[in-house]
């Protein structure tokens, strides 16, 4: 909501399968529908879809996105984000109900395996990676559905991670990151 508000979107939808997230949802604006899995009805004819760390949740995520791009427009866009690295897959993905985390050659092949052409994909967050590792390898914590979510973080750190956002952004074009901990894919429907 707050997004169509700032770029001026026509119009946009949020869609969810959860009937619990669109309930949250709702506090923030109108725009948003409970849908069954498998009906892509919402997005058809739709030029821009934000997909954002959805494809990890999803068993199928090959049938999924095959939908997806059947429904929208013609020469349509979708921006993807998933979690990156199969190599830190951990307890904490299985909690959070990831089936997966990609390497930028598997989201290449679905998206091309689904009726898309990539126009670029990039790592993003490569600045916790180190973190990540460490915590992973070292302090071992049990993960479930409770205790899954990200910590608040002191305002310290959450300084410290945010410029290291806006550096990471800003040399973007110049660098682009080996690892991260999460894919940014643009794709967009073949012709």
């Amino acid at each position: 909501y707050t997004l169509c508000q700032r770029v001026s979107f026509k119009s946009s939808l949020g869609i969810d399968v959860s009937s619990k997230a669109i309930h949250q949802a709702l506090k923030y604006g109108p725009n948003y529908q409970h849908v069954h899995p498998g009906d892509y009805s919402p997005v058809k004819g739709k030029s821009l879809i934000f997909l954002m760390d959805t494809l990890e949740h999803i068993q199928d995520d090959q049938n999924c996105l095959s939908g997806l791009m059947d429904s929208m427009a013609a020469g349509g866009q979708l921006l993807i984000s998933v979690p990156a690295m199969p190599s830190l897959s951990s307890e904490w993905d299985d909690a959070l109900g990831h089936f997966r985390r990609y390497s930028k050659g598997s989201l290449r092949n679905l998206v091309n395996n689904s009726g898309g052409e990539i126009l670029e994909v990039r790592y993003i967050f490569s600045y916790i990676v180190p973190a990540i590792f460490v915590r992973r390898k070292w302090m071992s914590q049990e993960f479930n559905a409770t205790n899954c979510e990200f910590p608040t973080a002191p305002p310290l750190l959450n300084r410290f991670l945010l410029w290291c956002n806006r550096k990471e952004i800003f040399f973007a074009n110049r660098l682009s990151p080996s690892l991260g901990s999460s894919l940014l894919c643009l794709a967009k429907k073949k012709d």
